[in-house]
Parts: structure tokens; sequence; C-alpha cells
């Protein structure tokens, strides 16, 4: 078996060298076929020269730096498209789960099309949270699928399952994340939700703002509406 994991990078100076090094060890030496896939959405921190140092070292890595920033949807798109293996596993860089969960995905991958994380018991700030609890009952009144935590960056796909809902996303989709966990239920893809640790992020950065998240989502929850009604060109 082989897979691809896609991991987005922002500026991400101060915690990308561990994060590489950590899913490179536990997860990449263990697999034959493997790759690792840093999309590196035009930093502007030194965490691009960071990212070469280590390829120059891992042979296994690829590192890919957009010519513009994308935004965090656009560089996982990218990712997703770059990938060259059976199965694709995607998280985010801010290492707010635990490596080693990833078996718990790799174990089960033969019996499901689509293993998705949720997290247990999430260690964000309360608005996150209610973001989340928000998006959860958009898509079951909008979409009418039940997915406990449809954008959790702890994932792992069939790459030809992936392939295909791809085909129906937008370049420019916010959150293509919910976006697939939609498209792969409403498939009746074989699926498995897994509950998660989470903690808080880790490095300097405590991510966006209220009012941005807030502005993001708004955008991000017209354009699953859009979607929902036959209108997914945004740009």
């Amino acid at each position: 078996m082989s897979v691809s994991i896609v991991i987005p990078c922002y500026n991400e100076s101060g915690i990308i060298k561990d994060t590489v090094e950590s899913f490179y060890q536990e997860v990449i030496t263990k697999i034959d076929e493997s790759e690792l896939i840093i999309v590196d959405d035009s930093s502007n921190d030194g965490s691009f020269q960071i990212l070469k140092d280590l390829q120059a070292k891992r042979p296994k890595l690829r590192v890919v730096k957009t010519d513009k920033n994308l935004g965090h949807g656009g560089a996982i798109l990218l990712g997703y498209n770059l990938s060259r293996y059976e199965y694709v596993f995607q998280t985010d860089s801010d290492r707010q789960f635990l490596v080693e969960d990833f078996w718990k995905f790799y174990a089960a991958r033969e019996s499901f099309d689509f293993i998705l994380g949720y997290r247990k018991t999430r260690a964000d700030p309360l608005f996150r949270v209610i973001l989340s609890k928000f998006i959860f009952c958009f898509n079951l009144i909008v979409f009418s699928v039940n997915v406990k935590d449809a954008n959790c960056a702890f994932r792992l796909m069939k790459k030809t399952k992936l392939g295909d809902c791809l085909k129906r996303i937008n370049k420019n989709t916010l959150a293509p994340n919910i976006l697939i966990s939609i498209l792969m239920k409403k498939s009746n893809s074989k699926m498995l939700e897994v509950p998660l640790r989470h903690f808080r992020r880790s490095g300097d950065k405590a991510g966006f703002p209220f009012f941005r998240v807030i502005s993001f989502a708004l955008k991000g929850l017209f354009q699953l509406f859009c979607f929902r009604f036959g209108k997914s060109n945004f740009d």
C-alpha cells in the first residue's frame, strides 16, 4: 500500500521543522511507497527556506511553493492534485493532533473509502467550537448529511474517490475539505468517523482574529449554499 501526506503551510517557521520531522519519522520512513507534500503558500517568514533545507536531507519530502497566496483551501487543493499514491492523508501544520493517531486510520484503510477524524473535545477558542457546531447543523439542514466534524484536518482518503470529488470542486473554494466530506457522504462512499484527541495550537501564532474567522466562515458557507443549488463558479 502507498500514501501521500499533504500538509499546507503558511508562516509556520516556529513549528514547521518539528511538524515535518514528526510525520517523516513516524510515518514516511515506515511505508515504502510514500511521500510528504508540504505546500508553502507564499510564506514570508522563512518557512520555505526551512523546508528546502529539510528537503535536501529527506528524499521523500516534496516542497512546493505557490506563486501567490492561495489561502488554506487553495493550498490543500494543490497538494491533493499533486499527490501520487493510492491513499491521500491530509492534516495541518499546527500540530493539534497526535501523529501516531495516523495508524488508526491506516489500519482501517482497506475497509473504507474515507476515514475522517472528529475532535472529541475541541481545544480551541469558544467561537471556533460554536462555528463547528453551526457547520454541522448547516450541513444537516442544507445537504441532509450527518457528518460530525466535516472540516477536520485529519483524514485519509482513497485517491480514486478523492479524484471524483475534486472534479466537482471549484479551485477557489475556501473550505474544500467540508465539500469533500459532504460529497463522500452523499455518494454513499464507505466512510468511518474516528474520535481524536485535540490539543491547543503549537507555535507562536494564535490563529486568525475573531472577525477574520467569522468573515471567512460566512464566505465559505455562502459558497456551500451556492454549490448546493448548482452555482459553484466562484471565480
